[in-house]
């Protein structure tokens, strides 16, 4: 499979996981990123994790909540990652920029 076809797998895999989660939600959050972006909500979080953590943020102001949504956004990629969903969760909250290299890195190897 090529990298093309398994970046979009796993996109495919983040958004059937984040609407089974909590159905409705990725539908609300998709009005806002494309609307802000021109960019679907999990290419946001793998191209530009701040963004898609500033858009949540706007929404729902709580940070508690932020982290929730972002628990669920990035679940499925944490075998993938290596990594604990905490510490994703953490990068998210705190180093955005730093989970997209790990992120980028952990899909750059998965294919």
């Amino acid at each position: 499979m090529d990298s093309t076809a398994n970046i979009g797998r796993i996109k495919r895999e983040i958004g059937d996981y984040v609407s089974r989660a909590s159905p409705g939600l990725l539908n609300i959050l998709e009005l806002y990123c494309r609307g802000d972006s021109g960019l679907d909500c999990v290419t946001l979080l793998l191209e530009e994790p701040g963004k898609l953590k500033d858009i949540i943020m706007r929404i729902y102001v709580s940070p508690e909540t932020v982290r929730f949504v972002a628990r669920l956004f990035l679940n499925p990629l944490a075998e993938v990652c290596g990594l604990g969903i905490e510490e994703l969760i953490r990068l998210f909250m705190e180093r955005p920029t730093k989970l997209r290299e790990v992120l980028q890195q952990a899909l750059t190897h998965a294919t």
